[in-house]
C-alpha cells in the first residue's frame, strides 16, 4: 500500500467537522474538502496541528519513558509538564531507537527544581491570563466578573446527563434488544487497550498530555483573526472537544463558542486528571454508525468490544472521528468520499502513531499492508432486536407499558427529549434505562421450538405450508407474561398472538381470531357466577330453537357442531362443556343475557373482542357493557366473535389462579444507573371468578386433553379445546369454500404455575381452510394441542406436581332447562332411585351405543340413605362408552358411600 500519510488532511484535529446525525457543526464544507480530494473540514476554520510536524525525535540523550509521553521538542510554547501521578498511564510506547545518549545527565538540586517549578508556573500562570483576556475580547467585550460567572457555571462531566440507548433483557438478564438513537456502550478506562487510545490521541491531539488543554497558539489565532477579521482560525484539543460537547456547543462555528469551549477545557484541566478527560471523551466522541464512544463504535464497526481490537482496527476507528458522517468508512454509507480519501486518513493516523512512538515500524508495516474489513452497516444498532420473534414484547408491548406503568415516554426511552447534541436535560430524559421483562428465555425458546414453522420448530414444519401457530404463555401466580410467540421470526410483521400497541408508523396491527369452543370457559363461568351447578341439567339437543333463531329465520335454528349424534336432551352442563355442545351455550346467554358473558370474559382479562363486521372494540374505561348486545349477540356464548390468544391465555391464568385475575404485564424491573426506577401505578388485580366456581370449572376442565394424550408423568392439567368453521357465501363467491370446513383451531389449558393458549390458522387469511396434509379437517385438540402439548412439557420439567382443589359442588342443579319428562333419557340418572329413569344400558357420552360390560362383583353392604344391604359394582363406565354393570349394581334400596365414583360422567346423589 502506497504512502499516502499527507494526502488526507493534515490537520490533526476534526471533531469540529462531526455529523450529528441530521445537524452538522459548522456551516458547511470549506477549501480542501471532498472536491479537492482531501477530508472536508465542516466550517470550522481552525488550524489542526500535524504530529508529524510538531513532534520531532526526542533530543540527543533524552529516550523515551516507557508510559510517559516526551515533550516536543520544538513547540513554540513550553508548556509545563504534567506532575501528577499517573497522568500519563495510557499505556506504554516504543522508544524510538535512534535517539542517542551522550552520558548521564546530573541530578538537579532540590533549590534547582523549585526554581524550575516556580518558573513553570508563572508561565502557566502568564499563559492562562492570556487566554482568559482572550476569551473576554472574543466574548464581545464581557467582563472579567462575566467571563468568571460563565466559568463557575459550565458543568463538569459528573454532571452531564448524556443521552444513551436503553436496554430490554429477558427475565434472566440475557439481552433481548436495545431501544434508542444513540448507540453507547460504556467501557471502564483501564478496559481500553494502550494502543486504542493512542490511537486516538494521534488522530486528534498529539500533544494532549502536554497541552493544557487548551491549544494557546489556537486561541491568540483566533483572537488575533477575531480583531483583524480573519478567519475562525485554531486548533481543538480533545479537552476542548470534551468542552463543546460538555456545553452543547458543538452546532456553532463562532469566536464566542471558541471562547466559552477554552473555558471550560481549562477549568476540566484544573478539575481532572489527563487519562480522566480522556476517559470522559472516548465515552461519548461520535464515531459514525449512531455510535457514540470507542465501546459503542467497536461493536458497530467491527462487531467485537473494544477489548479485542488489534492496531489496524483502532486506527480506523479513531480516523472516522475526523468526519463520522461516513467519508472515512470503508461501507461509504453516505455515498461520499472514495477508498483514497479512507486510506489516506488511515494510512495518517497510523504514521502519527509511528511518530509519537505507540507503535513499532514492524506494527505500521503489518498495519499499513491491508485496510481492516468493517461489518456491514446497520440503520442503527442502537435499535435492535426489533426484528426478532421477540420484537412484539421488547419494541411494543414493553414501550407501552413503560409509559402507562412508570410514566417513562417513548422519547426519554430512546434518549433522545429534549435534547441538544446527544446531551439531555434531565435524567429521565436521557434514555439509558434497562428494562428487565418477565419473559423467560428457557420457555421463549421452548414457545418458538414448539409453534415455530423454522428449522428448529418441532410441530408445524411438518404441517402445510399454509398453517401458523401462535403461542402465549402467563404465570397465573403473578400475571406475568412468560413466553409469547406472535408466529413469526420477526417482530415487525403481523401479530398473531394479539394487538400490541402502535409506536411507529411502521407498524401493523395484530390480530384476533374467532376462538369457538375454547370462549366456552367464559359462558361457563357465567353461569356458575349466576349460581349454576356444573351438575345441572340443560337441553343439548341440535338443532334447537330459540327467538329469532327458529329454523325459518335467515340464521336458522342453532346446532351443535357436527352431526346430531352430538345432541344430548338432559346432559349435565359439565358433559355438555366437555362434549362442546353449542345448545346449552345459547341457552345460557338467552338466560343470562350476552351482555353478562362479555363482561365476565373482560373480568377474566379480555381485553376485546372483534363484531360482525370488522371493527374491534377495547374493553376499556370508555367501554360500556351495558350496551354491548349492539355488537355482540348470543352467538359469543360459543366463540363467535374474534379475539386474542393473549387474551384467552390470560382467561385460563384466571381459572388456574382459582378465579384471581392479576394483570398481565411485561416488565419485571425498571432500572437506570443501577438504581431501580419504582412504578407509578400497582398492578390490578380483582376476583372474577368464586374460590368454589373456580374448583368446579377445574372439575370439568381437567377432564380435556390434547388428541396426544396429556402432560408427561400425568400432571393434571385443565383445558379446552376450540374449532370455528369457514364462512361460505351461499352464493358460491368464494372459490373452494365448502360449509363444513374448518379455518381457526385453538387450544387452551393450564396448570396451577402456568396458563398457555395457542392457536392454529391460515397464515394469511382467517377463513381460510385449515386440514392436516391427508387433507382432514383440523381440529383444536389436534396440531394446536400438540403444540400446547409440547411446549407445557418442556416449560413444566422439574416442576413440582401441583393439585387442583376438589371440587366444591356449588350452585344449583336444577338451575338446567331440561325438561322434566326426558328424564327417561336422561343417560346419568340410576334407575332404583327415579322410577323415570330408564336404565344405562352402556349408552356412551356421544350417544352411541356401547356393549355390555362384564358382571361386576358384589359390593360390600353400605349404609345407604334407604337402608343397608347394598352393594355397588367395583368398575366404573370405560371411557368410551362400554359400561360394566354390577349384579347388585345399586344395592337393596342402598346406596354407595361414593356412587359418584360408580359412574364415569360422575353422576353424584350423595354427598354421605
Amino acid at each position: 500500500m502506497a504512502d499516502h500519510s499527507n494526502r488526507g488532511s493534515s490537520r490533526a484535529g476534526g471533531y469540529d467537522d462531526y455529523d450529528y446525525g441530521d445537524r452538522r457543526y459548522g456551516d458547511g464544507p470549506v477549501s480542501g474538502g471532498p472536491s479537492g480530494g482531501q477530508a472536508p473540514v465542516w466550517g470550522d476554520g481552525y488550524d489542526y496541528s500535524d504530529p508529524a510536524r510538531n513532534h520531532a525525535e526526542p533530543a540527543s540523550g533524552r529516550a523515551s519513558v516507557p508510559g510517559m509521553m516526551s515533550a516536543p521538542a520544538h513547540d513554540d510554547y513550553d508548556y509545563e509538564p504534567n506532575t501528577v501521578t499517573g497522568r500519563a498511564s495510557v499505556g506504554k510506547r516504543e522508544a524510538k531507537g535512534r535517539a542517542t545518549v551522550t552520558g548521564p545527565r546530573s541530578k538537579p538540586t532540590d533549590e534547582e527544581l523549585a526554581a524550575r517549578k516556580k518558573k513553570l508556573k508563572k508561565k502557566k500562570r502568564i499563559r492562562r491570563w492570556a487566554i482568559f483576556g482572550c476569551v473576554v475580547a472574543m466574548l464581545g467585550g464581557v467582563s472579567v466578573f462575566g467571563v468568571a460567572t460563565f466559568w463557575a457555571g459550565v458543568p463538569l462531566p459528573n454532571e452531564l446527563e448524556l443521552t444513551a440507548s436503553s436496554s430490554v433483557t429477558y427475565a434472566g438478564g440475557e439481552s433481548m434488544g436495545g431501544i434508542g438513537k444513540e448507540f453507547r456502550v460504556n467501557v471502564p478506562f483501564d478496559q481500553i487497550p494502550a494502543h486504542v487510545k493512542w490511537a486516538v490521541i494521534a488522530a486528534e491531539d498529539t500533544s494532549f498530555y502536554e497541552n493544557p488543554g487548551v491549544d494557546f497558539k489556537g486561541v491568540m489565532r483566533a483572537f488575533w483573526n477575531n480583531v483583524t477579521g480573519g478567519d475562525t482560525q485554531g486548533a481543538s484539543t480533545i479537552t476542548q472537544q470534551y468542552a463543546g460537547i460538555a456545553a452543547n456547543m458543538r452546532d456553532e462555528a463562532t469566536y464566542g463558542r471558541k471562547a466559552r469551549e477554552a473555558v471550560i477545557a481549562m477549568k476540566l484541566d484544573d478539575e481532572y486528571e489527563k487519562d480522566q478527560i480522556l476517559g470522559f471523551y472516548l465515552d461519548v466522541v461520535y464515531m459514525g454508525r449512531s455510535a457514540y464512544g470507542i465501546g459503542a463504535a467497536s461493536l458497530a464497526f467491527y462487531g467485537k468490544p473494544v477489548t479485542e481490537l488489534n492496531v489496524a482496527q483502532a486506527a480506523l476507528l479513531a480516523a472516522q472521528i475526523k468526519s463520522p458522517n461516513g467519508y472515512y468508512d470503508p461501507e461509504h454509507p453516505e455515498g461520499v468520499g472514495s477508498e483514497g480519501d479512507v486510506t489516506g486518513r488511515y494510512e495518517y493516523v497510523l504514521k502519527s502513531m509511528l511518530d509519537l512512538g505507540a507503535i513499532n515500524a514492524t506494527d505500521y508495516s503489518e498495519a499499513l499492508a491491508k485496510l481492516p474489513k468493517v461489518e456491514e452497516k446497520t440503520s442503527n444498532p442502537a435499535d435492535y432486536g426489533f426484528n426478532k420473534p421477540t420484537g412484539f414484547v421488547s419494541h411494543r408491548y414493553v414501550i407501552e407499558e413503560l409509559e402507562r406503568r412508570y410514566g417513562i415516554t417513548e422519547e426519554q426511552l430512546y434518549g433522545n427529549g429534549n435534547l441538544e447534541e446527544g446531551v439531555a436535560n434531565t435524567i429521565e430524559d436521557a434514555g439509558g434505562y434497562t428494562i428487565t421483562t418477565t419473559i423467560d428465555k428457557k420457555l421463549q425458546d421452548a414457545a418458538i421450538k414448539a409453534a415455530s414453522r423454522g428449522k428448529k420448530g418441532e410441530v408445524m414444519p411438518d404441517t402445510p405450508k399454509n398453517l401458523l401457530a401462535a403461542l402465549v404463555a402467563v404465570d397465573p401466580k403473578t400475571g406475568a407474561v412468560r413466553a409469547y410467540y406472535g408466529g413469526t421470526e420477526n417482530g415487525t410483521g403481523i401479530d398473531k398472538a394479539g394487538r400490541p400497541p402502535v409506536i411507529r408508523d411502521t407498524d401493523s396491527d395484530g390480530d384476533a381470531h374467532p376462538m369457538g369452543s375454547s370462549f366456552k370457559i367464559f359462558t361457563l363461568a357465567t353461569a356458575l357466577m349466576n349460581g349454576v351447578s356444573v351438575d345441572s341439567k340443560w337441553d343439548g339437543s341440535s338443532p334447537r330453537e330459540f327467538p329469532g333463531r327458529m329454523k325459518d329465520d335467515p340464521a336458522g335454528a342453532v346446532v351443535n357442531s357436527g352431526d346430531s349424534s352430538s345432541a344430548c336432551a338432559r346432559c349435565t352442563l359439565g358433559q355438555e362443556i366437555i362434549d362442546s355442545l353449542n345448545t346449552p351455550m345459547f341457552a345460557i346467554a338467552e338466560k343470562y343475557t350476552p351482555e353478562a358473558i362479555v363482561k365476565q370474559a373482560a373480568a377474566m382479562g379480555v381485553t376485546g373482542l372483534e363484531d360482525s363486521k370488522g371493527n374491534w372494540h377495547e374493553f376499556d374505561e370508555n367501554f360500556n357493557f351495558e350496551e354491548s348486545r349492539e355488537w355482540f349477540d348470543r352467538e359469543v356464548s360459543f366463540g363467535q366473535y374474534p379475539t386474542t390468544v393473549f387474551s384467552m391465555a390470560e382467561g385460563a391464568a384466571t381459572i388456574a389462579a382459582n378465579g384471581t385475575h392479576r394483570e398481565s404485564h411485561f416488565i419485571q424491573e425498571v432500572t437506570k444507573n443501577g438504581e431501580k426506577v419504582e412504578p407509578i401505578s400497582e398492578l390490578s388485580e380483582n376476583t372474577a371468578i368464586g374460590l368454589g366456581e373456580a374448583a368446579d370449572m377445574s372439575s370439568v376442565l381437567t377432564q380435556i386433553g390434547p388428541s396426544e394424550g396429556g402432560l408427561d408423568g400425568g400432571r393434571p392439567a385443565g383445558s379446552k379445546t376450540g374449532t370455528w368453521e369457514r364462512d361460505c357465501p351461499e352464493d358460491g363467491s368464494l372459490e373452494g369454500c365448502v360449509p363444513g370446513q374448518n379455518s381457526n383451531t385453538s387450544y387452551l389449558g393450564y396448570t396451577p404455575q402456568l396458563a398457555t393458549a395457542v392457536w392454529v390458522g391460515d397464515k394469511k387469511n382467517d377463513n381460510g381452510k385449515v386440514t392436516d396434509n391427508n387433507d382432514n379437517e383440523l381440529y383444536g385438540s389436534m396440531t394446536a394441542g400438540s403444540v400446547w402439548r409440547n411446549f407445557m412439557n418442556k416449560a413444566m420439567e422439574g416442576k413440582e406436581f401441583e393439585a387442583f382443589p376438589p371440587k366444591a359442588g356449588t350452585g344449583d342443579i336444577n338451575a338446567g332447562d331440561a325438561k322434566p319428562d326426558d328424564k327417561k333419557d336422561d343417560k346419568n340418572c340410576i334407575p332404583i332411585i327415579d322410577p323415570n329413569c330408564k336404565p344405562n344400558d352402556g349408552h356412551g357420552p356421544n350417544g352411541t351405543d356401547g356393549a355390555d360390560g362384564n358382571n361386576g362383583t358384589d359390593g360390600e353392604d353400605r349404609v345407604g340413605v334407604y337402608g343397608a344391604g347394598g352393594g355397588t359394582g367395583s368398575a366404573p363406565f370405560a371411557s368410551d362408552g362400554v359400561g360394566q354393570s354390577g349384579q347388585s349394581a345399586y344395592g337393596d334400596y342402598g346406596m354407595s358411600v361414593l356412587p359418584y365414583a360408580t359412574f364415569q360422567r360422575q353422576y353424584s346423589i350423595s354427598n354421605t
